[in-house]
C-alpha cells in the first residue's frame, strides 16, 4: 500500500511531462505560424509600399485609411497628409458626385471594373488614371471599406489624344485638298475661257491701246492661274497626293528649255540669262522631268522676280554621285535672319518685298518639297544686296539613250485603230493612254507630261480645239518644249480652229493610217523597225 502513492506520483510526473511537451509543441507550431504570417504580412506591406501604382484603402464614409508610396508619387501628398482625409480631396469639383456611386457599389460587395478617371495632384494639375475598386472585408466577411488601385496613364492618354488629333488633322487635310481640287476645277474653267478669248482678241485687228489693255488682262489672268496652281500644288504635297514617276529623259534639253523660257522674262526686265552645262554632265538620265521642271521653274522664277538688275545664271555639273544644278542671281538677296524660314509656306523676306515684287511665298516651299520627294537636297547662300545662290543636288543616274520611252495620250471616242498603231510604232500597251472624255483628257494634260497628244474634236465635255489650247498653255506654264499635237478633225468646220489653237498637224475626216503615220513620222515617231523611237 505504501507503494501506491509512489505510483500516483510517478504517473503524475509522467503525465505532466507529456502535457508540457504537448503544450510546448503547440506553442512552437503557433509561433511558427505567426512568424510565417508576419513574414507574409511584411512582404505584402513591402510590395504595397514599393508599388508604383497608388494603392489606397478607405472606409465606407470615404475616409482614407492607408496610403502607399505610389500614391505619394502620383498625387504628391504624403501619407501623413492624407490619412484620415476624405478621398474626395483628390476629386475635381465637377466630379465629387462620383464618390457616392462608387461607395454604393462597394457597400453591396461588388467589384467596380476598371474605369478611367481624372483626379487632382497636390499642385492642382489633373492626372489621368486607370482605377479599379474592390470591397475591403473584416474577419467576419463584412464590408468595412474599399481598396483602390490607380495607375497613372497620363502619357498613354496624351498619346491617344495626339493620335486622335493627327487622324482629325489628316481628315481635315484630305477634305481641304478635295475642296481645293474642286475649286481649282471650278476656277480654271472660267480662267481658261478668259485666256482663250483674250488670245482670240489679241490675234484680231486692234488699236495699240486696246492691245495693251488686253495684254494686261492676259497677264493678270495668267498670274491668277499660276497662283491657283501654287496653292493646289501645296495642298497635293501636304497630303502626299503627288508621286515621283522616274523615266529616262534628256537632261540637257530640259535645262535648255528652262533657260530659253526664262530668257524671255529676263529680256523683258533688261536682265541677262546664262546657261552653263559642264562637258562631263550626262545627257540622258533617269528621273522625273516634270517634277524637275517644276522645282527649277520656281527657283528661276524667283531669281528673275527678285533681280532688278544684272542677271540670272543656270548651271549644272556632275558630282557626289548625282547632278548639281545651281541657280545664281544678282538680285536683292536675303538676310541671315530670314534664310532659316525661306522654305516655310507663305514666307517673304519682308513686307516691302511682298509689295514691290508680289508673289504668294509658296514657290520656295514647293521647290523644297519636290526636291525632298526626288531624294535630293538643297542649299542656299544669300546676302542682302548681293544676290542669292541656290544649289540642288539630285540622284539622276545616267542611262542608255536606247532605253527611253515615249508616252502618247489619245483622246478619241472612236479609237478603233489603237492596236494597229501600237504595232506599227512598236509601243507597249502602257505607252498609250486612251480616254474618251475631253475633261478627263485636260486633267491628264495638266497632271502629266506627254510625248504626243492625239486628239479628236468628237469628245464629250470639251471641244478639241479647247483641249489644244490647254496643251499649249500647259507647255508655257512648264516652260517646256511644245508638246507634239495631232488633231483629228472629223467635223468639217474644225480644221482651221485646230490650227488656230496650235495643232502641229491636222487630219481631216475619217482617221486613216496612211494619213496618220506620215504625220507621226514628221513629229519624230517613225515606224517600228525603221529607226529608234528615241
Amino acid at each position: 500500500m505504501n507503494s501506491l502513492p509512489h505510483l500516483f506520483s510517478l504517473a503524475w510526473h509522467q503525465t505532466g511531462w507529456l502535457v508540457a511537451a504537448a503544450l510546448s509543441s503547440a506553442s512552437l507550431l503557433l509561433w511558427l505560424r505567426l512568424r510565417e504570417a508576419h513574414r507574409r504580412l511584411g512582404d505584402a506591406q513591402r510590395i504595397i509600399a514599393s508599388c508604383n501604382d497608388a494603392i489606397v484603402t478607405k472606409a465606407l464614409d470615404g475616409t482614407i485609411t492607408s496610403w502607399n508610396r505610389g500614391a505619394e508619387r502620383i498625387f504628391g501628398y504624403t501619407a501623413r497628409e492624407m490619412l484620415g482625409q476624405p478621398i474626395t480631396r483628390l476629386f475635381p469639383a465637377d466630379k465629387a458626385g462620383e464618390e457616392s456611386r462608387l461607395i454604393d457599389e462597394v457597400s453591396l460587395g461588388r467589384e467596380v471594373p476598371n474605369f478611367e478617371a481624372v483626379r487632382l495632384r497636390r499642385d492642382g494639375r489633373p492626372v489621368q488614371l486607370s482605377v479599379s475598386l474592390s470591397p475591403l472585408r473584416d474577419e467576419k466577411g463584412q464590408v468595412i471599406g474599399a481598396t483602390k488601385i490607380a495607375q497613372d496613364i497620363s502619357d498613354r492618354h496624351a498619346l491617344h489624344q495626339t493620335l486622335l488629333a493627327q487622324e482629325q488633322a489628316e481628315r481635315t487635310a484630305a477634305m481641304r485638298g478635295q475642296f481645293l481640287a474642286n475649286m481649282s476645277h471650278e476656277l480654271r474653267t472660267p480662267l481658261n475661257g478668259v485666256l482663250g478669248f483674250t488670245r482670240l482678241l489679241l490675234d484680231s485687228p486692234l488699236s495699240p491701246g486696246q492691245r495693251e489693255q488686253l495684254g494686261m488682262v492676259e497677264q493678270s489672268a495668267r498670274h491668277l492661274l499660276r497662283l491657283l496652281d501654287d496653292i493646289l500644288q501645296t495642298s497635293r504635297l501636304d497630303r502626299g497626293a503627288l508621286r515621283i514617276e522616274p523615266e529616262p529623259f534628256d537632261l540637257h534639253e530640259v535645262l535648255r528649255d528652262l533657260a530659253r523660257s526664262h530668257e524671255r522674262l529676263c529680256d523683258a526686265q533688261g536682265l541677262s540669262m546664262t546657261l552653263t552645262l559642264d562637258p562631263e554632265l550626262p545627257r540622258w538620265v533617269r528621273g522625273d522631268p516634270f517634277r524637275l521642271r517644276q522645282a527649277l521653274g520656281h527657283l528661276l522664277g524667283n531669281a528673275v522676280k527678285f533681280t532688278p538688275r544684272g542677271g540670272v545664271t543656270l548651271s549644272a555639273r556632275s558630282g557626289d554621285g548625282g547632278v548639281w544644278i545651281e541657280v545664281d542671281d544678282t538680285g536683292i538677296g536675303m538676310s541671315d535672319d530670314f534664310l532659316p524660314h525661306l522654305f516655310e509656306p507663305f514666307s517673304q523676306g519682308d513686307s516691302s518685298a511682298t509689295r514691290s515684287y508680289g508673289g504668294s511665298g509658296l514657290g520656295a516651299n514647293i521647290c523644297k518639297q519636290l526636291v525632298d520627294m526626288m531624294q535630293g537636297r538643297i542649299q542656299v547662300q544669300s546676302a542682302l544686296g548681293q544676290g542669292t545662290s541656290v544649289r540642288v543636288w539630285l540622284p539622276l543616274p545616267e542611262v542608255d539613250r536606247g532605253s527611253l520611252r515615249r508616252r502618247m495620250l489619245v483622246a478619241d471616242a472612236q479609237a478603233d485603230y489603237l492596236d494597229l498603231l501600237r504595232l506599227l510604232l512598236g509601243l507597249n500597251e502602257q505607252d498609250i493612254v486612251h480616254v474618251t472624255d475631253g475633261l478627263q483628257a485636260m486633267s491628264l494634260v495638266s497632271d502629266g507630261q506627254w510625248a504626243l497628244v492625239l486628239a479628236s474634236d468628237s469628245l464629250p465635255g470639251l471641244r478639241g480645239p479647247d483641249l489644244a489650247r490647254r496643251v499649249r498653255q500647259t507647255d508655257q506654264e512648264r516652260a517646256s518644249t511644245p508638246t507634239p499635237l495631232i488633231a483629228l478633225a472629223r467635223a468639217r468646220q474644225e480644221p482651221q480652229a485646230w490650227r488656230d489653237a496650235g495643232a502641229d498637224a491636222v487630219i481631216e475626216g475619217t482617221v486613216k493610217l496612211q494619213a496618220l503615220l506620215p504625220a507621226l513620222a514628221g513629229l519624230g515617231w517613225p515606224l517600228a523597225g525603221q529607226t529608234s523611237l528615241a
